[in-house]
């Protein structure tokens, strides 16, 4: 976790949207010190204790001989690096806003009071919109750096107005939003007391016919202050180069 102990599912409202071949079957996801995979604020491990939907591809990992980590998942169309010492997770998945993201790769585990935490984590999706209409990049990064603050950090909230970065991926639109995220530990010696989550929207530009054009996410969690001296917060610097290697097909 990144400071917080479970995951729950949060059902917020943001237009309908709807993870790109997403399996109806319910799945548990990553944890930080805030909920998602490990982290400084306290989420429990990613947990694999029921089967990940059958009917999408699995991530695939392959290593760089720089000693990093390549995360390819094909469910979000985007692939991503993270460098060595951080952990990639096939299986691992966890739900926001009814979007089940996978992809998952986690760093600096530690175990407080009993309880499973990391420091940081990355997952990754593919969402459109259910009712035809196109979702708009920066309005859906927007509203899940809300979702991510809330669900993985003890009282979570953005403060202040994330930055934002707008540029192209592959070609395509792309917009990065980078927010503060104030939280209210419980736990002060095991959860963090302040973090960060950035997420990258990537207009993927297939619409069809039938379908609007879907919009990749890649979004990083990491504690930024409290909990344990060691493992430390993950640098911002790290989470940038992060989001700065990610590939859409």
């Amino acid at each position: 976790m990144l400071g917080v102990i479970s995951i729950v599912v949060i059902v917020a409202a943001v237009v309908t949207i709807i993870l790109v071949n997403r399996s109806s079957d319910p799945v548990a996801g990553p944890q930080t010190s805030s909920a998602p995979p490990a982290t400084t604020t306290g989420n429990p491990a990613p947990s694999s204790s029921r089967s990940a939907p059958t009917t999408r591809a699995e991530p695939t990992t392959t290593a760089p001989g720089d000693g990093g980590t390549t995360v390819d998942n094909a469910a979000a169309r985007l692939a991503y690096r993270v460098p060595a010492g951080w952990r990639a997770d096939e299986s691992s998945t966890v739900e926001v806003l009814g979007v089940e993201f996978s992809g998952s790769a986690t760093t600096g585990p530690y175990n407080c009071g009993g309880a499973d935490y990391s420091r940081a984590f990355a997952v990754s999706a593919a969402v459109q919109n259910s009712n035809k209409q196109t979702v708009d990049p920066a309005k859906a990064a927007n509203s899940f750096v809300t979702a991510f603050a809330e669900e993985f950090y003890p009282q979570g909230m953005v403060v202040g107005a994330p930055a934002v970065e707008t540029g192209q991926l592959g070609g395509k639109k792309s917009v990065t939003l980078t927010a503060d995220v104030g939280t209210k530990p419980t736990k002060p010696d095991c959860e963090a007391s302040g973090a960060a989550i950035s997420v990258l929207a990537v207009d993927l530009d297939n619409a069809t016919a039938d379908h609007p054009s879907g919009v990749a996410l890649l979004v990083v969690v990491r504690d930024r202050a409290g909990g344990p001296t060691d493992p430390a917060p993950v640098p911002d610097p790290v989470a940038a180069g992060i989001l700065a290697s990610a590939e859409v097909d």
